[in-house]
């Protein structure tokens, strides 16, 4: 049997692939979620903010890749790193997401980011999990 994770966008085919399969987890990518924010760039100052965040997780990331990082070191780096960052972001987008209108590129960068939080901050838990585009 097949156990594993699939790292996606949201597309909602995953979605109702992994409900439909127990042994599927799926890891969101941030790429897709950064896209949201650069889009926003133009509309708030704040998505530049959001952009600068998300590129310390990928600077974690790159660093991790340089070091030929295990497992274990992964794991503890991103403990140690991104999960502050990842905190930080989830609480910052849940205030301004208080103050944004939803219709808007910020409003919904922030709603795409916050209704995939759980798979998008997957990847911190789990060592094992390479990341090419976290």
């Amino acid at each position: 049997m097949f156990r594993g994770k699939l790292q996606t966008d949201g597309y909602a085919a995953y979605e109702s692939l992994a409900r439909a399969r127990q042994d599927l987890v799926l890891v969101g990518c941030w790429a897709h979620a950064r896209r949201g924010f650069h889009e926003a760039l133009g509309e708030s100052k704040l998505a530049a903010w959001f952009v600068r965040q998300i590129g310390l997780l990928y600077a974690v990331e790159k660093k991790l890749r340089r070091q030929k990082a295990g497992p274990t070191l992964r794991q503890a780096v991103r403990a140690w790193q991104s999960r502050p960052v990842l905190e930080r972001l989830q609480r910052a987008m849940q205030l301004v997401r208080q103050r944004t209108l939803p219709q808007g590129l910020l409003g919904q960068a922030i709603d795409y980011a916050l209704i995939r939080w759980e798979a998008l901050t997957r990847y911190e838990e789990d060592g094992a999990w390479r990341s090419t585009t976290i």
